[in-house]
């Protein structure tokens, strides 16, 4: 039995057609992870308090933060968390902070429902 036979046989008897994730981490504990960000931080900041960052201030940062920086106003804050809408026919995205990157990779690659196929077949053909 392979890979995908295995992954077919532990979710097939569940029925699974979505999953929902109940939130671990608040709204607060986001945005103070956003602002604790080496990356995100100094663009939370500079939303939230302004002036703009001169272009001396903005070469003293990541190059993360810059690429950030140049996507305004598609990134912004949205409730004090910084979030990126590129236009007005889809959902906000939340921004993910270095600190929450890992706890996503381990909730989604993780547990009896995730399953890594190998790199042949994530190929499509």
């Amino acid at each position: 039995m392979d890979e995908l036979d295995r992954a077919d046989e532990l979710t097939e008897p569940l029925g699974v057609q979505t999953v929902a994730v109940t939130p671990t981490i608040s709204d607060e504990e986001l945005k103070e992870m956003q602002a604790k960000d080496i990356d995100l931080g100094p663009v939370v900041d500079w939303l939230e308090n302004g002036p703009p960052p001169s272009y001396d201030v903005l070469h003293q940062h990541s190059l993360d933060a810059r690429n950030l920086w140049g996507q305004v106003p598609a990134v912004h804050l949205l409730y004090g968390l910084l979030v990126k809408k590129a236009s007005d026919e889809i959902q906000p995205q939340l921004v993910v902070s270095h600190q929450i990157r890992r706890k996503l990779f381990e909730t989604t690659h993780a547990g009896p429902l995730a399953a890594h196929l190998g790199s042949r077949k994530h190929i499509c053909q």
